[in-house]
């Protein structure tokens, strides 16, 4: 849905609002899925062959990498490499 049919982009008097969020741009994506008999944390993180843990796609991650997490239960604690922009130290 392009912004020009976007019903919330129009306020009660009919003018246009003009977003200003940024669009988000990925660099790469990653994908986890515990649960795929496929899934492996020496695997490449693709949408073919994801990682088994969050915590192997947050030391892969950097600053513009997506995540995608699928349903499943995880136990675990996350160390990123990256916290935002910048490394964590």
């Amino acid at each position: 849905m392009n912004k020009q049919n976007d019903l919330s982009a129009v306020l009660p008097d009919g003018m246009g609002f003009d977003f200003w969020e940024k669009e988000c741009k990925y660099e790469r994506t990653l994908y986890v899925a515990g649960e795929d008999p496929k899934a492996s944390d020496s695997n490449d993180g693709s949408i073919d062959a994801p990682f088994k843990t969050i915590n192997r796609a947050a030391k892969e991650a950097k600053p513009g990498t997506k995540v995608i997490i699928r349903g499943g239960i995880y136990r675990e604690c996350l160390t990123p490499r990256f916290g935002g922009q910048t490394p964590n130290i």
